[in-house]
């Protein structure tokens, strides 16, 4: 990992934060970051159901939008 990958992953963090993300929202986006996306794999990782993925992944694709917009401004 870069440090501009270390750098922007830490500024997504920080805006998801800001934005009221919860530490589950987190964990997941961390996943996304490592390429982790199926749900199940997820889950297995984290120690969670597929339902609960399904559920924290939908309120943090709700915030994604705000949140590109806040990553933008470091790029």
């Amino acid at each position: 990992e870069s440090g501009n990958e270390s750098e922007l992953k830490q500024i997504a963090i920080k805006a998801l934060k800001e934005n009221g993300a919860d530490q589950d929202e987190i964990d997941v986006f961390e996943c996304w970051i490592e390429d982790m996306n199926k749900p199940a794999e997820i889950a297995e990782l984290l120690g969670k159901n597929v339902k609960a993925i399904y559920n924290i992944t939908k309120r943090l694709e709700r915030k994604m939008p705000k949140l590109q917009t806040q990553i933008i401004k470091f790029v």
